[in-house]
This record gives structure tokens, C-alpha cells and sequence, in this order.
């Protein structure tokens, strides 16, 4: 699974193999999943995170995404309309 970096997989990041062998790291983790400490339990991450190049705010990204969706409808009107 993608996760975004933390300080456990800065530790562990690509030593699965060691990891299965440790109890204790892997009893830290099991700990951190159950009380949801992000420095620890992964970060679920999908493919796309890694193409974040800035921070935005929320109401900036679900505005654009709105004003995008509105030219896209108005643009359409007349076609949508003809077949009614």
C-alpha cells in the first residue's frame, strides 16, 4: 500500500523483512493503528499523492473545482437542451 512518510517508515521504509522479525516494532505499530498516532501508524496515501507540488485551502480547491464544473454545464446548455 502507498503511505506518506512518517517517522516509522523512515525507520523501517523498504526492511519489511526486518520489520516481520522485530515484535516490539511490531507491537509499536499495532499500538499506534489502535490509538491513531500518525507519527507511527501509516499514512494511507493513493498514487496521486505523490503530485502535490502545494498546499491549498479547502474552499480554494472546492471553488475551482465548482467554477470548472459551472463552465463546463453553461458550455453544454444548448446541447443538453436540444433534446428535450
Amino acid at each position: 500500500m502507498r503511505t506518506l512518510a512518517n517517522d516509522f517508515t523512515g525507520t523501517w521504509g523498504g526492511r519489511a523483512g526486518d520489520l516481520m522479525r522485530d515484535d516490539r516494532a511490531l507491537q509499536q505499530l499495532a499500538d499506534a493503528v489502535a490509538t491513531d498516532d500518525f507519527d507511527t501508524a501509516p499514512i494511507l496515501a493513493g498514487q496521486t499523492a505523490g503530485l502535490l507540488r502545494a498546499a491549498r485551502p479547502a474552499a480554494e480547491v472546492i471553488t475551482e473545482l465548482a467554477e470548472g464544473a459551472e463552465r463546463i454545464l453553461r458550455s453544454r446548455v444548448p446541447e443538453l437542451l436540444r433534446d428535450h
